[in-house]
């Protein structure tokens, strides 16, 4: 580019420097490269500055430094030659211009290389100085201009491509010339080209085109533009958009009109906003004009700017619009009038809320009547106090009650004791109701299949026993059978002794609600308990701990029943250890919720506890984890029957620790 340098010249008077242009000239020839310096050494209004490059790789080395201006290039270098000598330093410098100058006349060749972007193509030999000093001069200011043009149409491109507004360009008949990229969006089209040559029947619904189609063609009538026009468009497809138009005459250069132009903004969103704010203003006002309460507004003067229904009525009036204008001096005695306006100056000016504010005054019939008040400043939009809203509440009738009210509410707190009192003696009631009944229903169960058991046990006990004489005398006459023979008669006789073990069960179980009560020391019953299970801790190598308290007191108990519960205990509790396992055994004294002196005995175990989904079905009858043949599920059953009976009770649960323990509660 042309950088215009200021230097003073002082000879009598400043004189202003001529333009410096910067000159790369591409010539191997060094007479040649020698006189184009010479042609440029006076360049008229310009002072040139030129730098010689003998190979293009010189050249595009020195264009990296950005120190030129013009490029003056001789296609036959060492190192290039022809066409391509110009395309490559174009490439490397899109931006600068370049003056072909070749030693040859090639008319062909210079058609080309202008086609390919030279500013010009000139000939050695027929340049002067004076063309060639023109030509430098005509190609850096075209390369400005170029450079200029390309700018303004990357910024309408980008305008046209990137603005989210619907702009567009149409002839003299209202056809597309040129659309932006949002509104082929709008219409659906891939590209803008699509647009052209198109109108607005093509794309939008008949009614609204036309109506465009008319708005078009009085802007090109007149000249006048259209300006900011709200509109509804109604697409082909049926989408409907709200608009902001505006539309322009397209001039000429001439000035003459050969179209419009417009821009289109979406607004159906603030249309959208408008009606929900118009829907909102017609609901509040609805809602204020059907509140009982007195709602208003006032201005820095005390007069009413906007009341509802409620007002009007209080003050005798048909409309709201008869309170507008007017003070409260207008309606009210004149102390009450002077007291809100003392009220109102005071929230004017310091802007304290008034907040539920009772007042008080003498109506026309005598009795007092109460309102309740609210006042708040109006401010606007810059934060200036410019009035007030209020709103009162008559709360006469409340406060008129509100003795009768307070009596009522003494009364109903009583009631409500008693109510409550009454309430939790029926939850008391009702809880031992429940466990009363769980424990007859739970009785009735254990005495019924009681019976069945002990019937069962007579009837099946005799035939047992038959059977397993019949096969003692099988035994001794078939020794001489084989071992498969003896093998089959040990079986049979181990199964009928399982049975018998279970018809035992069944007898314990019916016969265990038939005690027989004397007083005796529940230590000596542990003890006892534990030598009757001596052989089965010594076989799994059960270490025993045991904390039996000094003091506990005697007991009147079937002594051969509980210690057939412990004996139960102990069993289960090694039965679910491995070896080495730990028994612990604790009894200590203590008082129940009666008074009565109690005796709790706890055995726990470390083995691996009871699964959660099984603990409530220990205690029924038949039911065991244990494998078949190895117990009958009745033991824990004919403990919570013994104990049951003894007015006792017995709990099972999972230690936190790991294993299980089982607590016997029994009473003195």
């Amino acid at each position: 580019m042309i950088v215009a340098e200021r230097e003073t010249q002082r000879a009598g008077a400043e004189m202003p420097a001529r333009p410096r242009v910067r000159v790369l000239l591409v010539e191997d020839s060094l007479a040649d490269a020698r006189l184009t310096e010479l042609s440029l050494t006076d360049g008229g209004v310009c002072q040139f500055e030129t730098h010689v490059a003998r190979t293009l790789a010189e050249a595009l080395k020195t264009l990296d430094d950005g120190q030129v201006d013009v490029v003056l290039l001789d296609l036959g270098l060492p190192d290039s030659f022809g066409l391509e000598t110009f395309q490559r330093l174009h490439a490397a410098a899109p931006e600068l211009p370049v003056i072909v100058l070749s030693g040859q006349t090639d008319e062909e060749l210079a058609v080309r290389a202008v086609q390919e972007g030279a500013q010009d193509y000139l000939t050695k030999g027929r340049a002067d100085s004076d063309m060639l000093a023109r030509a430098i001069r005509y190609a850096v200011e075209r390369q400005r201009i170029e450079l200029a043009l390309e700018r303004e149409r990357e910024l309408f491109r980008t305008l046209m491509e990137h603005i989210p507004d619907s702009i567009y360009f149409k002839d003299i008949q209202s056809r597309f010339l040129r659309i932006s990229s949002a509104q082929a969006k709008l219409f659906g089209f891939k590209s803008t080209e699509e647009a052209v040559g198109k109108t607005d029947f093509d794309v939008f619904a008949k009614e609204h085109a036309q109506a465009s189609f008319e708005d078009e063609q009085q802007v090109i009538r007149t000249g006048n533009p259209l300006l900011a026009k709200i509109e509804p468009e109604r697409l082909a497809d049926g989408r409907l958009r709200w608009a902001l138009t505006t539309k322009m005459p397209f001039r000429s250069k001439q000035g003459y009109i050969v179209g419009t132009f417009g821009i289109s903004k979406d607004i159906t969103q603030i249309k959208l906003m408008e009606e929900v704010l118009e829907s909102e203003r017609n609901m509040l006002r609805s809602l204020i004009d059907a509140l009982p309460d007195h709602i208003y507004i006032k201005d820095a003067s005390g007069r009413f700017l906007l009341c509802n229904n409620a007002v009007a009525r209080f003050f005798g009036l048909d409309s709201p619009e008869d309170v507008v204008g007017k003070s409260d001096f207008d309606f009210l005695p004149k102390g009450l009038a002077q007291q809100f306006e003392r009220e109102e100056r005071v929230l004017l000016h310091g802007d304290t809320p008034s907040v539920n504010r009772e007042t008080g005054f003498a109506n026309h019939d005598g009795r007092t009547h109460w309102v309740i008040t609210t006042k708040v400043a109006l401010r606007d939009r810059h934060g200036h106090v410019t009035g007030l809203v209020g709103i009162n509440r008559d709360i006469s009738e409340r406060k008129w009650n509100e003795e009768q009210l307070s009596r009522l509410n003494l009364d109903l707190a009583r009631s409500q004791r008693e109510l409550l009192a009454t309430y939790e003696s029926l939850k008391q009631a009702n809880e031992e109701l429940k466990a009363t009944q769980m424990k007859l229903i739970q009785a009735e169960k254990l005495e019924s299949v009681g019976r069945l058991a002990a019937g069962v046990a007579h009837e099946v006990k005799n035939p047992l026993a038959t059977l397993l004489m019949g096969l003692d005398y099988l035994a001794e006459s078939c020794k001489s059978g084989g071992e498969e023979v003896a093998m089959t008669i040990a079986q049979m006789q181990e199964a009928i002794k399982r049975a018998d073990a279970i018809i035992h069960g069944l007898l314990d179980f019916s016969a265990s609600g038939q005690l027989e009560m004397a007083e005796a020391s529940l230590t000596s019953v542990v003890e006892q308990s534990l030598l009757l299970v001596y052989h089965d801790l010594l076989q799994k190598r059960i270490h025993v701990v045991k904390r039996l308290a000094p003091d506990l007191p005697r007991l009147r108990i079937d002594r051969q029943k509980v210690e057939q519960v412990l004996i139960n205990l102990f069993t289960n509790a090694i039965a679910a250890m491995p070896l080495n396992g730990e028994l612990r055994i604790t009894a200590a004294p203590g008082t129940g919720s009666d008074g009565r002196a109690k005796v709790m005995v706890s055995v726990e175990d470390n083995g691996p506890g009871i699964p959660s989904e099984v603990l409530p079905k220990i205690f029924d009858p038949f039911f065991s984890t244990k494998p078949t043949g190895m117990g009958q599920g009745l033991g824990l059953a004919v403990a919570h029957n013994i104990l049951d009976m003894h007015g006792g009770k017995i709990e099972i649960m999972n230690r936190p620790e790991g294993g299980a323990c089982a607590i016997v509660t029994l009473y003195a």
